[in-house]
């Protein structure tokens, strides 16, 4: 508990992890097909991904989508202690499925950690 109310915004982490958790938990417990999409991969091979989408979806390419134009970073908004605090935090509360796609971000070499 103590980790929780360490973290900086842990209470939009916890419903962004709780989302996660309970996504997961519905596709599963209802054997709905699912796609999971991960946002780097519009920045890396934007086409691919949208074919990738497109075709889960059995939609066809309508048109010449626009380009992609990529969000904001925010790590600059975090000291190195505070990303540390919520990856532990995030760590703790997902669950297992959860924490295997959500642990990208959390990687020492992503951009979030640059400065750690």
């Amino acid at each position: 508990m103590k980790r929780f109310q360490r973290s900086p915004c842990h209470g939009e982490v916890f419903k962004y992890v709780q989302w996660h958790n309970l996504a997961f938990e519905i596709t599963e417990r209802r054997a709905m097909d699912s796609l999971v999409v991960f946002y780097g991969d519009y920045e890396t091979n934007f086409n691919q991904t949208l074919d990738t989408i497109l075709d889960f979806l059995e939609l066809p390419k309508a048109e010449t989508p626009l380009p992609f134009e990529p969000g904001h970073k925010y790590s600059e908004y975090y000291m190195p202690s505070d990303k540390q605090q919520i990856r532990q935090l995030v760590k703790e509360i997902a669950d297992p499925i959860t924490w295997r796609h959500l642990e990208r971000y959390f990687d020492q070499n992503d951009p979030f950690f640059e400065d750690i």
